[in-house]
C-alpha cells in the first residue's frame, strides 16, 4: 500500500483481537487461538495454525523467492514505487511509478526460459537445545496455570527441573 494511506479495514479487526488479548490469559497456543476466535462477533477474526488438532500439518511454507528469481529478473529499487500495474496483455512487463500521478516506467521483468515445476517446500529449523532452555527458563515462569505449566513440562524434549 502507498506509504501514508495503509490503514484499511482489517486493521479495525486486530484492533479488536488486541482489546480481548488485553484482559485475557494466555498461557498456550490453544488459550491464543481463543482469545482471536472470541474477539469479534460474527467470527471475523479465525486463527490458522500451522498444525491441525490432529497433528496435520494444514499451513506449507515455500520458497518463492529462490524459484520466481529463475523466471523474473528483480526490479531496481523497488521500495522507492509505489504503483505496480500488470497486463494480460503484456505478460512479463509490469509499469512501475513513484507517485500516482508520476511518470510510468515499463520494465521487462521476465527472463527468457518458460515456467516450469514449482517451489519447494521449506521447514523452519528446530531450536536448539541451548534455546529451548532459555525458552523453557523464560517463559515457564509467566504461566500462571500449574496445569498449563504440567502440560509445558511434559513437551519432548523438555524436562521439568529439579527443585532443591
Amino acid at each position: 500500500m502507498v506509504a501514508g494511506h495503509t490503514k484499511f479495514s482489517p486493521d479495525g479487526f486486530f484492533g479488536l483481537f488486541k482489546l480481548k488479548l488485553r484482559k485475557s490469559d494466555v498461557d498456550n497456543l490453544d488459550d491464543l487461538v481463543n482469545v482471536v476466535e472470541n474477539s469479534t462477533l460474527g467470527g471475523y477474526n479465525q486463527a490458522q495454525t500451522i498444525f491441525n488438532k490432529n497433528g496435520d500439518h494444514v499451513v506449507h511454507f515455500y520458497n518463492w523467492t529462490e524459484y520466481l528469481l529463475k523466471f523474473f529478473k528483480t526490479i531496481p529499487n523497488i521500495l522507492k514505487y509505489h504503483h505496480f500495474t500488470f497486463h494480460m496483455n503484456n505478460v512479463g512487463k509490469v509499469e512501475i511509478k513513484e507517485k500516482v500521478d508520476g511518470n510510468t516506467q515499463i520494465i521487462n521483468i521476465k527472463k527468457n526460459n518458460d515456467i516450469i515445476g514449482f517451489s519447494r517446500e521449506i521447514f523452519p529449523e528446530k531450536l536448539s537445545a541451548k534455546r529451548q532452555w532459555y525458552l523453557y527458563e523464560q517463559v515457564l515462569q509467566h504461566i500462571g496455570d500449574p496445569q498449563k505449566q504440567d502440560e509445558y513440562c511434559s513437551l519432548p524434549n523438555v524436562e521439568k527441573p529439579k527443585s532443591n
